[in-house]
């Protein structure tokens, strides 16, 4: 759950980060339909030292198709590094 991040405040900044970050890859024309999951999963599969390893659900055929974007891009150094800086503060 979101509580075992961190506060309400930290918990929203870093969605306010993540959804940033998606406009940033819709606008950048790597992925347009680029949203806050696609970066959370994106983030987790690029810097996780296990090998990025994610379990998603899936209730219906919009869900896959919403999962399926996540492989296709890369976030930037920047991105992550904004990322991370909020991660750094749990």
């Amino acid at each position: 759950t979101a509580s075992r991040f961190g506060s309400w405040e930290l918990v929203q900044e870093l969605l306010t980060t993540m959804d940033g970050v998606a406009k940033n890859v819709r606008d950048s024309g790597r992925c347009p339909g680029c949203n806050i999951s696609n970066v959370a999963q994106r983030f987790v599969l690029d810097t996780d030292p296990t090998d990025g390893c994610l379990l998603v659900g899936v209730r219906n055929d919009r869900h896959i198709e919403e999962n399926v974007r996540t492989h296709s891009f890369k976030l930037e150094r920047a991105e992550v590094e904004a990322i991370e800086k909020v991660v750094d503060k749990k």
